[in-house]
């Protein structure tokens, strides 16, 4: 949807029905606010979106880890048992874990907009944040985790720079990274608790996604709200949690991870010509508090929706 001229067109959005294809009848059916609030062990919910840029699908190395597939404890927490020492990649993740010995590890998505207040001024989150435990055991037998981070890598600059935020209780360190690829970022284990990859390289572009809400309620009119984030579960679930707080009910209509966004400001267009607030939005990783979004409104007899 994001166009080379910073400008983004939802006209695909109004010229067909709804719900948009990533979803299903059932869920296209049932309030966001409702959603996000279920905690029923379900492992059919995609937790993210999958990136279609093939410039870094092709840089990225294939990968010989053992990919294996958690057990779910919440809507954004997992549970997953590691056989023996060894390097394993989660299914639903991407998180990759390397252990000495057999261990249990569980995992939790958090939102940034919790430990933003962390991050020097120069710094920006680079993937999602997480809470990681070792069950029943030292944490020393997690030896390294690859975050996966959102940022383009298909044509790197010279000063790109990741490490990895680790905060604990009411401090937080910044720690260097042992490496990364076009995909993850990979640092070595010394205590665990809230961890995520931050970047100091403002100009490199994100693999991004816009999400698409309809307000629910409306007689006279239909009223979306469209955000442009990072690709990555904690800018996802920030988003949720400022949709459960705003006290009304949203539909997800459409997800789309075909896109790379910079850091600059984007225009919305649509045909037929709607109301669009703000007319300009700018594009952040991260957020402080609050994640900015276009409001677009179109009265309800421009439009047809099933």
């Amino acid at each position: 949807m994001p166009k080379s001229d910073d400008t983004l067109d939802i006209s695909d959005l109004i010229d067909q029905p709804l719900p948009g294809p990533s979803l299903t009848e059932d869920t296209a059916s049932m309030p966001v606010v409702d959603r996000c609030g279920e905690e029923d062990g379900s492992d059919s919910e995609e937790m993210h979106f999958k990136s279609n840029c093939e410039k870094c699908k092709a840089a990225q190395q294939s990968s010989e880890y053992e990919k294996v597939t958690p057990s779910k404890t919440s809507k954004w927490s997992f549970l997953v048992k590691l056989e023996g020492e060894g390097t394993y990649e989660c299914s639903a993740t991407g998180l990759v874990f390397e252990v000495s010995e057999e261990a249990q590890v569980c995992y939790s998505v958090l939102s940034w907009s919790d430990s933003f207040k962390f991050l020097p001024v120069s710094w920006r989150p680079a993937g999602s944040i997480w809470n990681v435990e070792v069950v029943n055991k030292d944490s020393s037998v997690l030896k390294f985790i690859h975050f996966p981070h959102s940022l383009c890598l298909a044509e790197p600059e010279h000063e790109l720079s990741f490490s990895v935020l680790h905060v604990k209780d009411r401090h937080a360190d910044i720690e260097p990274m042992v490496d990364f690829t076009a995909s993850h970022v990979k640092w070595r284990v010394f205590s665990l608790c809230k961890v995520g990859p931050i970047t100091k390289s403002q100009r490199v572009p994100h693999h991004g996604a816009v999400l698409v809400y309809k307000e629910q309620g409306h007689q006279e009119q239909f009223c979306f709200h469209v955000f442009l984030a990072s690709n990555n579960k904690s800018e996802i679930k920030a988003i949720n949690k400022q949709l459960l707080s705003s006290g009304k009910k949203f539909i997800n209509i459409y997800n789309s991870a075909d896109c790379t966004l910079e850091v600059k400001g984007y225009q919305l267009t649509s045909k037929p010509e709607g109301e669009v607030r703000p007319r300009r939005l700018e594009f952040r990783a991260g957020a402080a508090a609050r994640k900015g979004f276009f409001e677009v409104i179109f009265e309800n007899s421009i439009c047809k929706f099933s």
